[in-house]
């Protein structure tokens, strides 16, 4: 198109002064009148660059594409602005006489657009290459292409987690019914055997099928998804009550610091299920120090969303929420390990030290919740957790000091419904 308009118009200036000349410049005007209205209303970019990469010519609709002026782009190389990723092929592919190809085009901004951008040489002069490129905004193809990529990842995970759940479901429900008739057993044997050198040991039988019931139970709870009735509770109270049960079994080395407000943390919740959530992240993070001393820091606050903070976090909308951080000083994490952390069976403690469960049933209960959870860690700087619950207003002191006064039942898509 370039070339096409360019000879024409130096024949003109050659030959201005003669008759014929005269009278074709009519025809040369609107020539040109129509070259120009193509290239500055046409959807794709036109840009006219020399071999080396100096822009010459961009048409006027770059504004819209990528927020730059066609008089900021004059003159300045066109890999200056391409993602460094893409850098090396999109120069491989300027190289060749012509081709097509896609990068990444750093808008105005700040931000990347996805172009794509189809070239081909041309002889502007006996001495002179150039290139003619005709360029495409693709980035809104392109995050959909990403989108449904994201959702039919989606749907093949919570495809497999069905068909594993109802596998382990059975599993665990045939195991859970055999550790009930060996206990029944091992309770008549402890009351009839009177043996002191064999009550040890009878107690460590116990203690062990204690735990497997507990390790079956974890898993019936992943395999089934149950409504669970939620009442109002204060998330504080339930943290409390969670430290000082598990306290007597961690390290001595553990530090543990907590910010708890009187007047922050009330949600709707289930107290077992929210009990069975801060045990696990508890537990992991205390696990996640040894053997080295470290620190536990369990914080609550009450906030309200605005704008900013909604945009990069979608999941939360606008109104109250909850937020509890738990933050340990163990190893960390790695980015790959992050991505896998709430996969059933998945752990990265020696065998048989973790079933690889927990956060597993963590991130089920924070869903049925209505809530969020998020992760944050580096290798050797610790891990953090963050928690969002819907806030509750605060119940009145009536209602906090009588007991027997009806708690407010809401299941999690009654919740759901409310946001």
């Amino acid at each position: 198109m370039i070339n096409t308009l360019t000879a024409p118009l130096s024949s003109f200036t050659d030959r201005r002064t003669s008759p014929r000349a005269t009278s074709d410049l009519p025809a040369l005007r609107h020539t040109s009148e129509r070259y120009r209205l193509l290239l500055e209303n046409s959807v794709d970019l036109i840009v006219e660059t020399t071999r080396q990469g100096e822009i010459l010519y961009v048409s006027p609709n770059v504004a819209n594409v990528l927020g730059y002026s066609a008089g900021e782009l004059l003159h300045q190389n066109i890999f200056a602005q391409v993602h460094p990723e893409d850098l090396d092929q999109t120069a491989a592919l300027f190289a060749l006489p012509e081709g097509r190809g896609t990068c990444r085009y750093r808008h105005k901004n700040g931000g990347w657009r996805w172009l794509e951008t189809t070239g081909r040489e041309f002889l502007a002069a006996p001495d002179q290459v150039r290139s003619v490129l005709v360029v495409r905004d693709i980035t809104e193809r392109k995050e959909a292409e990403a989108a449904r990529r994201h959702l039919m990842e989606e749907l093949e995970k919570k495809a497999k987690l069905s068909a594993l759940g109802m596998l382990a479901g059975g599993i665990a429900h045939d195991f859970n019914n055999m550790l009930t008739v060996i206990g029944l057993y091992l309770g008549m044997a402890r009351a009839d055997c009177q043996d002191p050198d064999v009550q040890p040991s009878l107690v460590q039988i116990a203690e062990a099928v204690t735990r497997a019931k507990g390790m079956a139970q974890q898993i019936l709870t992943f395999s089934r998804h149950q409504d669970h009735a939620h009442r109002l509770v204060r998330l504080p109270d339930v943290i409390e009550e969670v430290l000082q049960f598990l306290r007597p079994s961690w390290p001595a080395g553990v530090h543990i610091v907590t910010d708890l407000p009187a007047d922050a943390g009330w949600i709707m919740a289930n107290p077992g299920q929210i009990h069975q959530v801060l045990s696990n992240l508890f537990l992991n993070a205390t696990q996640a120090m040894e053997p080295s001393p470290g620190r536990l820091e369990v914080r609550v606050r009450s906030f309200e969303t605005d704008r900013p903070f909604s945009e990069p976090h979608p999941h939360l909308g606008v109104g109250r929420y909850v937020w509890l951080t738990v933050s340990d000083t163990g190893h960390g994490m790695d980015a790959a390990t992050q991505r896998q952390i709430f996969e059933p069976f998945f752990t990265t403690k020696r065998t048989g030290q973790g079933t690889g469960l927990g956060l597993a049933i963590v991130h089920r209960i924070i869903k049925d919740h209505g809530a969020c959870i998020r992760v944050s860690s580096e290798p050797g700087r610790g891990t953090t957790f963050q928690l969002f619950f819907t806030a509750q207003p605060a119940p009145a002191l009536a209602e906090r000091e009588d007991p027997d006064r009806d708690t407010p039942v809401v299941t999690p898509e009654a919740q759901l419904a409310c946001r």
